[in-house]
């Protein structure tokens, strides 16, 4: 929406600031539609020619997202907090260990369930989990994929330290056997 009105505005100055200098509105419209053929064609044109189908897909993916405008809304981003805020107080009062249940198997987490509109985003839970395990289970190091941000674990089950050089992410307190 906030694109629309842009152009609107845009649209509204140029030929409005034509207009108060004395210019005549035919005149431009006239050479207006010619102009935009030429030059939009053009552009549109040398896109096609230099762009893989999958990048097209995704330019015209792009503008529909941009049309369609944001897909959280403030009820959203307050769902968030308010599970963020359930959780960090359940640590704190239980202990990080007690987040487990919720963050292992959050479809069945009865925190989690309270919030259907932050569970319908499948992609913000698991985000919000794999964020979360590292805290709770502390059994190897994190591995983060950098393209989707997902964290996991990796449990070296037959390994000991000296087989692999990723450091931990937390300082984990030695056992002593």
């Amino acid at each position: 929406m906030i694109i629309i009105i842009g152009a609107i505005v845009v649209i509204v100055c140029v030929f409005g600031g034509f207009m108060l200098e004395g210019g005549e509105l035919g005149v431009i419209l006239h050479a207006a539609i010619n102009e935009v053929l030429i030059i939009a064609g053009g552009a549109a044109g040398s896109l096609i020619i230099m762009s893989p189908k999958k990048i097209l897909m995704d330019i015209v993916k792009g503008v529909i997202v941009c049309l369609k405008g944001a897909p959280h809304n403030r009820a959203s981003y307050d769902d968030l907090l308010k599970v963020l805020y359930e959780l960090f107080l359940l640590g704190r009062r239980n202990g990080m260990i007690a987040l487990e249940e919720h963050v292992t198997e959050p479809e069945s987490s009865s925190i989690f369930k309270k919030y259907p509109r932050f569970t319908a985003n499948h992609h913000a839970v698991e985000f919000l989990c794999g964020a979360l395990r590292p805290t709770v289970n502390l059994k190897g190091p994190l591995i983060i994929n950098r393209h989707t941000l997902a964290g996991k674990q990796v449990i070296l089950a037959n390994a000991n330290a000296t087989d692999y050089s990723v450091q931990h992410p937390l300082p984990v307190a030695e056992e002593t056997a």
